[in-house]
Order: structure tokens, then sequence, then C-alpha cells
């Protein structure tokens, strides 16, 4: 998952400090996933921005405009009846299901100044389902001075819940159903927030060197009730109107058209701007901003419906992309891969996106990353917004979905990028790693949600990740085997139009799945919707013969397949290639017991893969004589088989370093396959990708073993000397393949983006393995860099000059990239000198890094990059960090937000600084931390991660560092 722990997923941690292009850019994962759409800064690219959309739904049109909504929208809007006495004493986390909003009409006036006083009101016209003389609705942090039912001329009071984010309204008399249609008028104020969630301001630096205060939204998840009262769960669907009085000079947007402008009664220099009502929505999908920005804008045709009787539905729709002042030119290239990824989903999904404008928020100058979060964020408009999850827990529908889509929408706008090509070791390898936990993991579906904390969870790699992964082995399997046509594609497309505007259970899509496939989708699909973790296949050989068996892996082993609910078997379809098939062959495996061969090796120099294509969401296990075969096959100078494919090398990687870890496998097997890197092409970049990543946690953990002096100078020896240098020195001409650390950007402009991607990778994995040509070319780089400025690096690589020029530059290097982080003003210029500064070896610069997290020159919701980043480059580090962490708590914690913001960042810190080490001192330091914060953390979910990720550590250590010392021993007297 995109979530990192300085050990716990140690095949990415070393791609993330690097700046690669491939995945997202460092300050990305200073937020949690919910926070990424609408970013402290996300309308400053000064301030390093995301590519976040505002507008946040998809609705079907007509000629002209807008159809017509049923208001209140699909029949799961229904409101049932509530016991009199049980609404007015309310204590659970849901709310009652008696009253129903239809449509909301809100006006906020916002003070961008101090005291950033907020005024509102809010109008609810709503169905309720039989009288009650109580109205439960969301409120957090707000002072509702008014309630009052026009209708019935019935006032109110309000007591409020602040654990539950709740308000009671209790009424003169009771709201009587039969007086339809009521409407609840509220007037409220609260102060506007600093941090990251609810209506909140932000500041950004403009073109004239001032700082400018804008105001704007983060609803998702249940942070709506922190700027209005309202029904803040996915399924009250309603309609909202927006007014917002600001001053004239600020622009203000919301998801819809302005539909009008007022200057009376709101005083001078002031205007009320009033936006048209959406569809039918949830409340978190609501979005609005005040401040000084401005726009790009293209338009799309309208969509036409596929065959030839389509004719286009209503007009050209405008897309814009908004940013601050002065940035218009680094918004044009999300512009157009907005407007080419639009038509595509419609296309692919045959359902429009018709509102007559599409806004996001932008700035990243990675453009292969721009087209990936700009699908993603996209593809919610169908997914999220068009038809949303019932509730939090089955998150998945949502953010699976635009995880899967991304990489579709993303090729439709960019295809030389390679999206669909490098989901498995994007995506898929994460997503595995973290379905292997136990303390901290959930299946996609997750029933009975009841606090933040829980919802804030369910915003991880499963729900992401996980989620992507199985839709696209589905997607695989069907397609392979369902001819013609698409019938994946053609159930989603019925599924959206069946529950537009409604809110679904994962049921309700697999239903939607079997209807179009006539296949039991809802039986096959249960256990991977329903259970948490991943199935291992384990493949083993009866004379000639190919058995499989299968059973949960977890990061400790396997379970007992069948041996409770918890772990049932999963239905899997798996694609098999061997040595003697001219095409891929289906089987079925889906029960606990040995199945019938589901292949004869026909020779003997057979071998036979699993998940051929590396489609399939499981991982694979050999016997060691099928281990070698495999290591062969994918061993380019190995004449006596024919190869197997980058996308299967690298899953074999990833599988048998997975099972080493958790104790299936002897390391060796992982080692033995990593001997084929130099001999693969220029352009494969997933294989380097899984194989660095544990190299890298092998070089971490290695110095830990004190029984085995120097087998980590061996490790390195061995990486330097016979993986980098000959691949360096080979090429996939035999000539070398030209790839150096100062190429030119007009040379680079010209290459594949395979080679483009896997230079700045190759060149970090190097220096961090103490390749002193690199690290000497880093620091003449960076002098040149301050000679000629920007253009003396190449963007792609910059990120591994800085790193490796502060790692072995001491002092002076520490002091050039302070000076230019102070004075970067591009984001990702001050993304890269930021985390270059974490790269310090001396303990007297790593403590100066550390200290500027309490300082001005960090904003908050960079401090736990920064000391992830201190504790990942080193064993000194990672122990400098965790004392910091431990001994200035107090005072990072009134730097990181409110309370529930502090604690769950403090909570993160806890978990991924504890994951590090491999001690069961260090598990009992994690425990005290907690001890002494129980009550600021909350979760104990963060101290077991930690305590688990510590565990799988020293067990790594107890099961791999002798073998692997004796591998690498062997190894280099050959």
């Amino acid at each position: 998952m995109r979530k990192y722990r300085a050990c716990g997923c140690e095949w990415n941690w070393l791609i993330r400090c690097l700046h690669i292009p491939t995945t997202p850019p460092e300050w990305w994962y200073r937020y949690s996933r919910r926070q990424r759409r609408f970013l402290l800064g996300l309308i400053a690219s000064a301030l390093a921005l995301t590519i976040t959309l505002v507008v946040l739904i998809a609705v079907v049109a007509t000629h002209g405009g807008l159809s017509h909504f049923a208001i209140g929208g699909s029949a799961d809007n229904e409101a049932t009846p509530v016991d009199e006495d049980a609404m007015c004493n309310w204590s659970q986390w849901r709310l009652p299901g008696a009253v129903r909003p239809l449509q909301y009409r809100l006006r906020l006036s916002p003070q961008l100044q101090e005291p950033f006083r907020v005024d509102g009101t809010v109008e609810i016209d709503f169905h309720i389902a039989n009288a009650q003389r109580c109205i439960v609705l969301s409120a957090a942090g707000l002072n509702i001075s008014s309630v009052y039912v026009s209708n019935q001329a019935v006032s109110g009071s309000v007591t409020y819940d602040e654990d539950l984010g709740q308000a009671t309204l209790r009424f003169d008399r009771e709201v009587d159903p039969s007086f339809e249609p009521h409407t609840l008028k509220m007037s409220f104020n609260y102060t506007l927030s600093d941090g990251l969630s609810g209506f909140y301001r932000s500041s950004y630096k403009g073109p004239d060197d001032q700082q400018h205060t804008l105001a704007t939204t983060q609803f998702e998840a249940n942070a709506a009730r922190k700027a209005f009262p309202c029904f803040d769960e996915p399924a009250f669907k309603a309609e909202f109107g927006v007014t917002l009085v600001v001053p004239e000079e600020l622009t203000a947007i919301s998801n819809m058209p302005q539909e009008s402008t007022s200057t009376e009664g709101v005083g001078e220099g002031m205007i009320a701007r009033t936006f048209m009502h959406t569809p039918p929505m949830s409340s978190y999908l609501l979005a609005f901003i005040v401040g000084n920005i401005t726009r790009v804008s293209g338009e799309v045709p309208a969509y036409a419906p596929p065959g030839a009787a389509g004719s286009p539905q209503g007009p050209a729709r405008l897309v814009s992309i908004w940013g601050t002042p002065g940035k218009e030119d680094s918004l044009r290239e999300a512009l157009d891969i907005a407007k080419r990824v639009l038509p595509a989903y419609e296309a692919l999904l045959k359902v429009p996106f018709a509102l007559p404008k599409l806004d996001l928020e932008a700035s990243i100058t990675d453009k292969r990353y721009v087209a990936s979060v700009v699908a993603h964020e996209m593809a919610h408009q169908w997914f999220g917004n068009l038809v949303t999850m019932e509730y939090w827990g089955e998150l998945w529908l949502n953010e699976g979905f635009a995880t899967y889509f991304e990489d579709l929408g993303a090729t439709a706008a960019r295809p030389a990028y390679l999206y669909k090509d490098y989901f498995f070791d994007e995506k898929e390898t994460a997503a595995l790693e973290a379905d292997a936990l136990t303390t901290s993991n959930h299946p996609l579906a997750t029933l009975g949600l009841d606090s933040d904390d829980g919802i804030e969870a369910m915003f991880d790699g499963i729900s992401y990740d996980k989620g992507g992964s199985v839709l696209r082995m589905l997607h695989a399997y069907l397609n392979a085997t369902i001819t013609p046509g698409d019938t994946f594609l053609a159930g989603l497309s019925q599924y959206l139009q069946d529950n537009k505007f409604g809110s679904v259970t994962s049921e309700r899509l697999w239903q939607a799945l079997q209807v179009s496939t006539s296949l039991n989708i809802p039986e096959m699909m249960h256990t991977w919707t329903y259970q948490q973790g991943a199935p291992l296949l384990n493949v083993t050989l009866q004379g000639s013969d190919v058995h499989v068996t299968q059973a949960p892996l977890t990061l400790n082993g396997t379970l007992e397949c069948g041996s409770s609910n918890m772990t049932s078997p999963w239905t899997i379809h798996v694609a098999v290639a061997s040595a003697n098939l001219s095409s891929v062959a289906w089987k079925r495996v889906d029960s606990c017991s040995p199945s019938a061969p589901i292949y004869t090796l026909r020779s003997p120099g057979d071998w036979v893969k699993l998940n051929a294509g590396a489609l399939g969401y499981y991982r694979v296990m050999y016997d060691e004589g099928m281990w070698d075969k495999l290591a062969r096959a994918v061993d380019v100078n190995d004449s006596s088989t024919d190869g197997l494919q980058e996308a299967d090398y690298a899953q074999l990687l990833d599988d048998s370093s997975a099972l080493s870890e958790a104790g299936l496998t002897p390391v060796s097997t992982f080692l033995n396959l990593t001997r084929a890197l130099p001999t693969r092409p220029d352009t494969e970049l997933m294989p380097w990708r899984v194989a660095s990543g544990y190299l890298a946690k092998m070089q971490r953990l290695l110095p830990l073993d004190t029984s085995h002096s120097g087998c980590d100078g061996r490790l390195n020896s061995y990486v330097r000397d016979q993986l980098i240098d000959p691949f360096l020195a080979q090429g996939s001409s035999g000539g070398g393949n030209g790839l150096q650390l100062n190429t030119s950007r007009a040379v680079v402009e010209q290459e594949p983006v395979s080679v483009q991607l896997l230079r700045p990778l190759l060149f970090a994995f190097a220096g961090t393995f103490g390749d002193a040509t690199v690290n000497g070319d880093a620091l003449a780089l960076l002098n040149a860099q301050g000679v000629a400025g920007n253009e003396a690096v190449d963007p792609s690589v910059r990120s591994v000059v800085y790193n490796q020029a502060v790692l072995v530059g001491g002092g002076a290097a520490w002091n050039i990239m302070r000076d230019m982080y102070r004075q970067a003003t591009a984001a990702s210029e001050r993304e890269r000198t930021l985390g270059a500064l974490c790269w310090a070896q001396e303990e007297a610069l790593r403590g100066m890094t550390l200290d500027l997290t309490l300082s001005s020159d960090v904003r908050s919701q960079d401090i736990n990059t920064v000391i992830l980043g201190v504790a990942r480059h080193s064993r000194e580090g990672l122990q400098a960090a965790w004392d910091f962490y431990r001994r200035r708590w107090n005072d990072l914690a009134a730097r990181l937000g409110g309370p529930d913001e502090a604690a769950r960042k403090m909570g993160r810190l806890l978990e991924s600084l504890g994951s590090g080490f491999a001690s069961q001192s260090a598990m009992d330091e994690v425990d005290a931390v907690y001890a002494a914060h129980k009550s600021a953390l909350d979760e104990q979910r963060y101290a077991d991660g930690a305590k688990e990720a510590i565990e799988s550590n020293m067990r790594w250590l107890q099961q791999n560092a002798g073998p692997a010392c004796a591998w690498l021993s062997a190894s280099s007297g050959r």
C-alpha cells in the first residue's frame, strides 16, 4: 500500500526517497488517503500541490443541461421509523434512519482574516418516518444558535455529543409527518480551522511574495459536520444548494456552476455567490473554495452513445484546472490529461459525465504522476459520486475502482507512459504486503465501523490497492474466458445505470456482474470480499503431475485452510504458463483439499509458472527444483529454456522475498533469482524495483546480527559488482546501455519511458549500496547545479543527485541543500531539497535536520516526512529519530494540529518508527510510549502494528541472516 513504515514496506521506501516519477512524490504521503484529495496546499504550487477534484459528482445529461432528479435519489433513501424515546436518547455511532434529508440550502460567510469567524444558515427539506420530538444529526465544533421547523412553527434546543459528532435537536412539540414537506432551519457559527478537515484556512505565497489566505474544504470521510449541521453519512443523499458571501475581489467555486450574484444586504465590498443545486449526493462530496485563484479551461465534446444512431447528448462540457495566480503554465498539462480521460471513461462505461463543468486543482511537475492522479479522481465521478458505497466499511467500492480505472484513464491520456504494464509492482505488491499483516488488516468489506479512527483506517492499501487488484484479476479472467465482448465492463455499465444517485453494497456489484456474465459471481467473489488476507498456492510435483493446494498467507506463515469462517478457501482462477504451452491455460482452485493435476510436465526441462502475467491476487510457492528451473527461465543468457516475461520475473522476485520473510522458503531462493537481473533488457523496470526493495531491507537488517561480521559489506559488494556494474556494462545491445547519471535532458526525453524510469532507480540503488563513482558524480553535479542552476541536472535524477551528495558531502553539502530548500519556490524543488537533508549521516547534521521540524522552516504537514526520512537512511538515523520522537513528544503534537489530527499523526509515527527495530527491548519501548500517551493516541493498533513488524524483523534475522551470509560468501567466490 502507499503508506510507509520505516521497515514495513522496505521495497518501496527506497524508491520513495528517490523522487522516481513512477510512484507518488514524497510529500503525497504526508497525508492520509482521504486528505490527499484536498490538501492544505492544494491550490498553491509553492506549497507542494496535488491534483484534486473540486467537482465530485457525475450526472446524466439532457439537452440544455441537467435532467430533473427525483428529490431524495433512489429507493435506498427511504426513512425508517425509530422509537421517539430512542431518538431523544440516541447514543449510537450511526445516525438513526427516521429522518432523511431531501435538499440543503446552505449559506456561509467566512472571514479570511482574524478572528476567522464563519457565520452560516442552513435550510434542510426532510422526510420523517414517524412523529418525533427529537431529531439527531451530525455536528462537530459548531455553535448552533437557533433551530426551527418552519411549516409547523416548532422551535428547538440543542445538545451536543462531541464524542459521536452529533447534535440532538429537542422541539417544543412533535414534528408530525402529516405536515410534510418539512423544512429545518438553523443558524450557526464557528471558527475557520487551521487543520486539514472540514472548512479550513490555508496560506500560500503569491507572485507578489506576500502570504495570502484562502478557505477550502475537506469533507471526506465525515468532516462535513464541521462546516454545517447535516446528515453526514454516505447513504443520506440529498441535493445541495450553496451560497458563499465573500469579498468581491476573491473567487469562490463549488461543485456546480455559479447561478447568480447579489450585493444586497451583504456589506460593503462583499458579494453573495449562489451556485446551482447539485443532483442528489452524499455530504462528503460537497466542496467549495474561496480565495485568489485562477484557472485554465477547455471544452470536451458532448457524450455520444455508442452505435451509429448515437448523437451528442447536450452541449460541450467545460473542464477547468484551478491554481494560484502565476502558475497557469503548470496547470495546462493536467488540463490536457483531463480532456482526454473524460471521454475515455465515458466510452469504457457507456455512462456519460454531464455536469456543465468539471473543476480540478493542480500543480505537479511529474507528468506521469499527474495523469495518474487526474485519472483516479475523475474515476470517482462514476465510482463514489454517481454510485456511492452505503457506508465507509465498503470504501473499496469507491477507491478500489478508482485505483483500477486510473490506469485505464491515464493510458488513454498518455499511452506511452505504460500505466497498465506497471500495475503489479506499483499497486499489487504493496497490497499483498499489507494483506499479510494481522494487526492492522481488514477485509475489503468491513462491517460495524463505530469510530473516526475506524473509518480513517479504511483509507489504506486494502481499500485502494487490494480493491483495484481484485477487480483487475476478475476482469482478466472474464476477458480471457468469455467471448465475445467485455462482459466485465458491460456489467459495470449496467451497475452504474441501475444504481445512479444511490448507495450500494458489494453484493449489488456482484449481482450486476452475474447478470452480464451468467456466472455465479456473488459466490465466486464472496471470500475475496469478506475475508481478510490473500491466498498462497503451494505447487508440488507427484511424478510429472503438478498439484496445487491453497492456504491463507500471513507475515508469520500460513493458516490452516478451512479451519474456521475466517479461513475459508478462495475461488481462484489460475493462469498457468509453461515452457511447452503455446498459450496460457486457466484452471480453477476452490477448495482446501489437493486438486486434480493442473498440468503435467512434458519433458525434463519443462517448467510451470502459475499466475502468468502477474494478473492474479495471490502468491505462489514452488518446491526447490521448480524454483531452480524458474531461475533459469528468467535468465536471458540461459539458452536451455524459453524465457519468462518482465511481469512474471517481477512476480517471482516478489513472491520469493515475501515467502522468505514468512519463513516458508529460504532466502537463497530470492537471491538466486536476482542473478538474472544483469541479463535482462534495459527496458525492464519492474524486476529492479521489486528486487531493490528487498535487498535494501537486507542491507538494513543484516548489520543487526552481530554473529555474522562483515556480511553487510558482502551484500554491498554483490549488489554493486555482480548486479549493477554488469548491467551497466552489458546493456541490451551488448555494448553498454548508455545509462549515466549526468545524461542530458535532451537525450533523456528521447528514451523509452521505461528507461527514463529505470535510470534514477538504478543510480539511487547504486549510491545506497556504496558506489563511489555515483556518489562522486552526485557531488560534482551538485556543485555544477550551484553554478548553472537547475538546468545542470535533469529533473528525473535530481533527487538522486541531492540525496547522494548530502549522504557523502558532510556539512558543506548539507548547508548548500538547506539554503536551496529555503530559496526554492517550486513545489517539486522544495520537496527534493527537504528530502535530501534527511540523508545526512553525521550525528550533528541529523540533529539539525530533526530540529527543523519544530521551526517555521518546515510546515506542520511535512513533519512526519522529515522524521521518517531521517529514520530510513541508516540505523543511527532510526535511533536518532526514535529518540527525538519520544523526547519531543509534546512539542511535536502541538505542531501537528488538533487533538484528533495530532493523535493520528503521532500514532503513525509510533508505528513507522517502531517498525524499524528488531529486538525485545524495542517492543518494550513501544509499549512504554503507548502507555505514556494512551489518552492521546487512543488507538492500540499503532502500537500493535509496530510490534508485529518488530517481531517480523526478529524472525527474519533468526531464519535468514545465517543462510543469506553463507550465500553471499559463496557468491563472492564465483
